[in-house]
């Protein structure tokens, strides 16, 4: 994992920016800049936000936390490349499915029913996919649901 400095350094470097420019677009010193990417100090809390649009990001990814649902520009969607994952985890039971996205979009448009899909005694029945299909035609990759029944299973389901 990269420390904070890296990653300045790197999007600094990815937009083709001098350190003296970053720090004019900011209103500091290129020095601070300098110390900055050093890891020798941090910026001010209120030049976070300015920070991270200056390079698209969020500032939870500036920290390394990549969110866990995030939001792709159109161009960047590609339907028969992405899968839809389904994981459920149990006391009993651990079930894993991975469904091309393309087909679960193919299957909703000639109007069948995913109702009665069921994987390894995981009932998938209640999983509404044209909502899912739709968030993600939105532009939703991810983890889209984390939810824990009251039979200790866990269940997530993403697009990938």
């Amino acid at each position: 994992m990269s420390t904070f400095g890296e990653k300045i350094n790197a999007l600094r470097k990815a937009q083709g920016m001098t350190q003296d420019a970053l720090a004019e677009q900011l209103g500091v010193t290129a020095q601070a800049v300098s110390k900055w990417e050093r890891d020798e100090s941090m910026p001010d809390v209120a030049l976070l936000p300015p920070l991270a649009r200056t390079f698209g990001v969020t500032i939870d990814s500036l920290f390394g936390m990549e969110p866990e649902t995030r939001y792709l520009p159109a161009a960047q969607r590609n339907f028969d490349e992405m899968v839809l994952r389904i994981n459920v985890d149990g006391p009993e039971d651990k079930v894993k499915v991975n469904i091309p996205l393309a087909l679960v979009k193919v299957v909703l448009e000639v109007g069948a029913s995913m109702d009665s899909v069921s994987f390894g005694g995981a009932d998938l029945s209640k999983i509404d996919f044209g909502a899912i299909v739709r968030l993600v035609e939105s532009g939703a990759v991810g983890k889209l649901v984390e939810i824990e029944t009251q039979d200790g299973e866990t269940v997530v389901i993403e697009v990938v």
